[in-house]
């Protein structure tokens, strides 16, 4: 029977292993007392809930002096954010999208205000009217946060002008929440 002899390299690999191997139990010895660092990352997070896909705003009537509508939701950002507001038709456009005859507007202008309650208790406001939104209104809210807090979206409109096209009128609206770098 053949008995194995290491060899000179054999040797070096067995010392190669051995070191890192008497450094971890140099640093593993008994100890009364151990310090251990603790480190961990909570990723910066901004989303709404509770918010309707859309917002039915009744019959839009010249003898109405004005309307008013409310979406109430909850956003939940842990870090300080920035939030956008914008409207597809820049206001309440016409579904047909043509151009109306006889000097008929095809569009109603209306103004729309997002309002979100702060970790701070001091709400933040944004208010634009529906022509602002085109390119979008946007703010900032500073070094406060928003974990678990009311919102609220409020359109208003008026009053309607007698020489309105009669038919359906439509926009869409995207609000945008991200926390900010």
């Amino acid at each position: 029977m053949a008995c194995f002899r290491p060899s000179a390299a054999h040797a070096f690999l067995a010392a190669l292993i051995a070191q890192p191997v008497a450094a971890v139990l140099a640093q593993t010895a008994p100890a009364d007392r151990i310090e251990i660092a603790l480190r961990g990352t909570i990723l910066p997070k901004c989303e709404m809930a509770g918010i309707g896909a859309s917002l039915d705003l009744g019959t839009l009537s010249p003898s109405a002096p004005q309307g008013l509508r409310e979406l109430n939701f909850s956003i939940n950002c842990n870090t300080p954010f920035a939030y956008r507001l914008v409207s597809l038709h820049d206001g309440l456009r016409h579904e047909s999208a043509g151009e109306a005859g006889a000097g008929l507007a095809t569009r109603l202008p209306y103004s729309a205000a997002v309002i979100f309650g702060t970790d701070e208790g001091t709400p933040l406001r944004l208010d634009c009217a529906s022509v602002q939104l085109g390119p979008g209104c946007q703010g900032d809210s500073g070094e406060r946060s928003a974990v678990g807090k009311d919102a609220l979206l409020l359109l208003s409109w008026g009053p309607v002008p007698a020489a309105l096209l009669s038919g359906r009128y439509r926009d869409e609206l995207r609000l945008g929440l991200n926390p900010r770098d």
